[in-house]
Parts: structure tokens; C-alpha cells; sequence
């Protein structure tokens, strides 16, 4: 510990993150039930899901908080020391940072921590360990559960359904927001000039080599895209992002279409009144998320606006391309494909009521004012993909447990 705390000291430390969010993390103690089994730290910034891990270790045999404070101290500090390196290669990729705050779990863990790093010389704004909102619990619970499927399917505990995702994606760490020289789904590095990596149209923070890898890594990245297009205005952009990003684009394409377009027919704002919508009466592109490059093929599907609306359509069984045409004009599919197919799944999951899916939604406010659901049923697909999804489900709760979160459906 007495040869970590000068270089954690040393590290820079700011209120928001290079990409303009706040510089706060939560973490918590992971245990791994493979052979042998053990224990890790998982650090994680709530707002962008970036998580850093520490160890193996024995912390949860531990019998005291004071001895588990002992022991989790250093791993914190090794974490963020650590924190640029890419595992897989042993190669800085980003400068290691400090954070500017820190929160845990347990009240009794956070208490013994703050004694443990003064003891040692920390520096004292860091000595103070926050205890973890209900929000960041359960982003806790659910990073921690990717964390431990990826591992389980590295050593072939997975289910079918893991080892699938391991040949779409390998279990690599996540790639920094804001860093434009890997592809943010499967690390691949930017092939300039002749494959360029393209730039989330949403949040100009997230880079990737094509569609497929965009759309596979979306669920990972939404609370990211959402978080960086909530940041405030003066924020510093993301190295790489063009003066562009918020602005420009055609007048015909989905989001324009329906900022500026949709008012003007009375069977869109019909449509709209049956799912209690208010189309916007704006002009041009006004207050809607633009591409960095206008020409990218490769569209967004990260505007929290229009999700709320696709959700809205797919909740009240309206989700139809005749609907979606009215709406977002007739190049929707281009635009809003991905949206709809993401939102359908988690109507059709229809998450329980504290579950980390439910209390990510609730915050976002994407059902308020929203009619009483009433989704199409599941085609033979998806409910291929529900049984998938509820089978995956079923091994973490057996693996990690479920804590607190009800089981009944929230809209039963």
C-alpha cells in the first residue's frame, strides 16, 4: 500500500471525465464462482457503464469490514493506476486517471475504507467513500452481471447463448469513451485512410467499423449516448469530433422528418393524439442530435428522443411500417431500424419492477404519459431470442443471486 499511495496521489484527477461527465465512480465486490473460485473488484462510471476491475482476490471469506477494507484499499488504488492499460496487450491506450469521487454498496465498507485510506495518506478529498444510490446499485448488479457471463464463457461455463456472444464479441475490456482509435464493440483499430472507423451520430463519442458493430454494442453504449447528450453545452467535445456533430444533415431523414415534417398531416397527428405524443412544430434541425459526417452510411440509432417514441409505438402495438412512415417520414427504416428492434425485445421482456432494466427506464421517463401497454405478440424470432434471454437470466441468478429485485411484472 505505502508504494501505491504517492503514484494514485500523483494521478490527474478532475470533476468531469475528457468526454464532460461527471468524474464519479461506484464499485463493488464480485465473486467468481469458476475453479478456483475468488473475488474482484468492479469499479464502474455510472453514466457511460465504463467499467475497471482489480484482482483475483479472497475478500468476501474476509470476517471483518476492517479486514475486508485492508485488503479492497490497495486493489482501488491499483485499479485506477491500471485504468488506461489494455490487459490483452499490456499497453497504456489512455492516461490513468483518479476519480473525483467514489461510492460503495455497504455503509460499514464505505466507513472502514475511509479510515484505511487515511491512514495510509490519501489524498483526503478521496478519503471520503459515498454510499451507493438505488440507481447505481443496480447498474452495479448489471455490469457485474455482463462482467461475469463474459468471464464464464471464456472457460466454457457459459450457456449457449454465451458462447454465441463470444464469437460476436470477444471478452475484452471496454474501450474509454471518447477514444477514436478502436472500434468500441470489438476493439478493432482505425484502418485510415481506407476504412475509416464512423462516429456515433448521437453523442460523437463512440466509434465503430461498420453497422453490425454499432448495433451489437448499442445496449452497452445507450446510457453512455444518453448521459453525453444530457452533458452540458460547454463541455469539451471528444477528440476527434467534428464542429459538426450537433448539427447539419438532411431535411429528409428520420429525425428531421419528424422534428419538422410529421405536424403537417393530419393522420400523423392523429397517430400521435392515440399514444399521447406531441409532435414538434420546429424548424430545420432545431434540438435534434445531428451525424459528425452527413454522409456517413452508417446512422444513429442512440437519440434518446426518438426511442421514447419508437418505445411509445411498440407499447401500444402501433409499430408498423404505415406508422412509422407517418412519423419519421420514408426513409425511417435507415434511420430507426435498429431503435425498433431494441425497443420491441424489452416491451416483450417487460423487465420487473427493480430490476436494473425497470429502474433504467423509469429514470430516462420513457413510459410517462404513456397509454396502457398492449405490444403485437412476439413473432417466432423473438420469442426464440425471449427464450435466450430468460435462459441467460436464469444462470446469473443462480451464479450471482438476485438480491432484492421483485419478480413480478410491471405491466401485468
Amino acid at each position: 500500500m505505502e508504494g501505491l499511495v504517492p503514484s494514485f496521489n500523483a494521478l490527474p484527477r478532475s470533476r468531469t471525465t475528457p468526454t464532460g461527465l461527471p468524474n464519479h465512480w461506484v464499485f463493488r465486490i464480485g465473486h467468481v464462482p469458476l475453479h478456483p473460485p475468488g473475488d474482484m473488484i468492479i469499479l464502474v462510471h455510472p453514466q457511460s457503464r465504463y467499467l475497471i476491475t482489480a484482482g483475483p482476490a479472497q475478500l468476501l471469506s474476509l470476517q471483518t469490514t476492517t479486514e475486508k477494507a485492508e485488503a479492497i484499499a490497495p486493489l482501488l488504488l491499483k485499479a485506477f493506476l491500471n485504468g488506461g492499460m489494455n490487459p490483452m496487450t499490456s499497453q497504456r491506450e489512455h492516461p490513468a486517471r483518479s476519480p473525483w469521487s467514489w461510492s460503495t454498496e455497504d455503509a460499514g465498507l464505505a466507513t472502514a475504507l475511509a479510515q484505511k485510506l487515511r491512514e495510509s495518506g490519501v489524498e483526503p478529498e478521496l478519503c471520503s467513500v459515498g454510499v451507493c444510490s438505488t440507481e447505481d446499485k443496480a447498474i452495479l448488479a448489471e455490469s457485474w452481471s455482463g462482467r461475469l457471463g463474459q468471464l464464464q464463457g471464456m472457460v466454457g461455463n457459459g450457456t449457449r447463448r454465451h458462447q454465441e456472444d463470444r464469437a460476436a464479441a470477444p471478452a475484452q475490456p471496454g474501450v474509454a469513451p471518447g477514444d477514436p482509435s478502436r472500434c468500441h464493440h470489438c476493439n478493432k483499430t482505425d484502418g485510415r485512410p481506407a476504412q475509416p472507423l464512423k462516429t456515433c451520430r448521437g453523442c460523437s463519442t463512440a466509434w465503430y467499423c461498420g453497422r453490425e458493430c454499432q448495433k451489437k454494442h448499442w445496449k452497452r453504449h445507450r446510457p453512455s449516448c444518453h448521459a453525453h447528450q444530457a452533458a452540458p453545452s460547454g463541455s469539451a467535445p471528444p477528440p476527434g469530433a467534428g464542429s459538426n456533430a450537433r448539427a447539419g444533415g438532411r431535411d429528409d431523414d428520420a429525425f428531421s422528418y419528424y422534428n419538422s415534417r410529421a405536424h403537417t398531416t393530419e393522420e400523423a397527428q392523429a397517430l400521435a393524439r392515440s399514444v399521447n405524443l406531441t409532435l414538434p412544430r420546429g424548424s430545420g434541425t432545431e434540438g435534434i442530435l445531428k451525424p459528425v459526417s452527413t454522409v456517413s452510411p452508417y446512422p444513429s440509432y442512440s437519440d434518446a428522443h426518438h426511442i421514447h417514441q419508437v418505445r411509445r409505438l411498440v407499447t401500444t402495438g402501433k409499430d408498423t411500417p404505415e406508422n412509422f412512415r407517418l412519423l419519421f417520414g420514408p426513409d425511417w427504416e435507415r434511420e430507426l431500424e435498429p431503435v425498433h428492434e431494441e425497443a420491441r425485445m424489452e416491451v416483450l421482456l417487460d423487465p420487473p419492477r427493480g430490476s436494473p432494466a425497470y429502474a433504467m427506464n423509469a429514470g430516462l421517463g420513457v413510459d410517462d404519459g404513456a397509454p396502457a401497454w398492449s405490444p403485437r405478440p412476439a413473432s417466432e424470432v423473438e420469442q426464440q431470442k425471449i427464450a435466450d434471454v430468460r435462459e441467460m437470466q436464469a444462470v446469473v441468478r443462480e451464479k450471482v443471486g438476485v438480491g432484492s429485485v421483485a419478480g413480478a411484472s410491471a405491466h401485468a
